[in-house]
């Protein structure tokens, strides 16, 4: 049985953030390997207007420095003539690998709006989550039912420290959830990552490359692989010319 980690988004551009915050999970939580799955066509996101298979370019560049890593890409959202949401993906991947254990993750923003996802708090029943930190969102803006969610399986000792102790303890024994097994309920569970803020977005990036489309400015390579930045200036990504 492998342990894969699923690192979804639209990658546009990926980034050093990305890549470091992949190689931090594979040391933290042992995963045989992370595969980057970037969505053709994100459901939640109206301004990825860069195709599929540029970003994918842009993807496999970026990894390509990266070989001794267990980093791979999963093609699972790749049809662009469809809406991807995560719960079917994962319902069509535990179908092809029946002996393989999955994680998803995603960030605080993400988990924030949970809710509105296509039977999104029903994730968890098909794999273990592991939620990233991102500045600016708290897990006290959680609404009601996706605290219980969390709360169903996660250790009662881990509830408290993310201040979700409101949850009822008495519920807790009453449904035999919130124990302090490593796994509770359907047997998986939210864990949350102690990640390093990357103080940069995709959005950002663009931006940067938009205000100087004639040469990539010195502080793009921080933020960008050398592979990367070639690839969107030589093809006029994102107003590069």
């Amino acid at each position: 049985m492998a342990y894969i980690a699923l690192y979804g988004g639209s990658f546009n551009p990926i980034h050093n953030g990305h890549i470091k915050t992949a190689i931090e999970l594979i040391k933290n939580f042992k995963f045989d390997k992370l595969m980057f799955m970037p969505n053709a066509s994100p459901p939640h996101k109206n301004t990825v207007k860069l195709p599929y298979d540029a970003r994918m370019d842009m993807l496999k560049a970026a990894l390509a420095e990266c070989q001794d890593l267990p980093l791979e890409i999963s093609t699972a959202e790749q049809d662009s003539s469809i809406a991807h949401y995560t719960y079917e993906t994962l319902t069509e991947l535990r179908k092809e690998h029946p002996n393989d254990r999955f994680v998803f993750i995603m960030g605080m923003d993400s988990l924030l709006a949970l809710h509105t996802w296509k039977r999104g708090l029903e994730i968890i029943e098909l794999c273990d989550i592991i939620v990233l930190n991102r500045p600016g969102y708290d897990l006290n803006d959680l609404i009601a039912d996706t605290k219980e969610c969390i709360c169903r399986h996660l250790s009662a000792s881990a509830c408290k420290a993310l201040n979700l102790s409101e949850h009822d303890p008495s519920a807790c024994d009453d449904l035999n959830i919130c124990k302090d097994e490593p796994y509770c309920a359907c047997g998986h569970q939210f864990q949350f990552a102690q990640n390093q803020d990357f103080d940069v977005s995709s959005t950002q990036l663009r931006e940067l490359i938009a205000s100087s489309p004639k040469q990539a400015p010195e502080q793009l390579y921080e933020f960008l692989s050398g592979a990367v930045i070639d690839i969107i200036y030589s093809r006029h990504f994102y107003g590069a010319n």
